[in-house]
């Protein structure tokens, strides 16, 4: 089967209805974007679509697998053909629909909480180390006494501006770290959505 011949032959034939694609999408049930797929050769209507697809284009399952009208002595040649060639077309995106789906759900199941739990966590930590450095330094030049995990070289304690830079240090790695993996979280989220939209119908 041609996709873009029968794309082409359905934009035809919705112009000739004076139909825009989201009043031929509502009468068969679909989205506007399921349309503008089929028109531009990027994809068919599946089985279930097609007869009623058929009936608002005024044409046959036959005419649409052909992306023509087809004549009265190649009718039954044409429809045996066509009728193959939408099995296997529709096997096929049922095959790739249960592959992506079963992809999504087990990459989800570590994807999704490790980067949605830990990239936020890395980022409020970003902001709570450095302040915890700084809470120190005051402590130290203000004389009183906090709980702190100390720095220490062997016995020697790392001072507390020292320890400041570190946590400073530490706070912007956790910062960056935290947002590459809140931008890798929306770029995987983006790309299931930009998918499952190419599946759909």
């Amino acid at each position: 089967m041609n996709q873009e011949k029968i794309g082409k032959f359905i934009l035809k034939l919705r112009k000739e209805k004076n139909m825009s694609q989201l009043d031929l999408a509502d009468k068969i049930g679909v989205t506007d974007r399921a349309i503008s797929k089929w028109e531009n050769g990027k994809g068919l209507p599946d089985i279930s679509l097609m007869q009623p697809l058929c009936k608002e284009l005024n044409i046959t399952i036959n005419d649409l697998l052909s992306g023509e009208r087809v004549d009265n002595k190649d009718y039954q040649e044409k429809f045996e053909e066509n009728v193959l060639k939408a099995i296997k077309y529709s096997n096929k995106l049922v095959i790739k629909s249960i592959l992506f789906y079963l992809g999504t759900f087990f990459s989800g199941i570590i994807i999704i909480p490790i980067l949605g739990i830990i990239a936020p966590t890395f980022i409020i930590c970003s902001i709570i180390v450095p302040l915890i450095g700084l809470i120190k330094v005051l402590s130290y030049l203000f004389k009183f006494e906090l709980a702190f995990v100390i720095f220490e070289i062997g016995s020697v304690e790392i001072n507390p501006f020292i320890s400041l830079a570190l946590s400073i240090i530490m706070g912007l790695t956790m910062y960056f770290l935290g947002k590459e993996m809140w931008k890798l979280l929306m770029k995987y989220l983006k790309y299931i959505k930009n998918e499952r939209l190419e599946l759909e119908i």
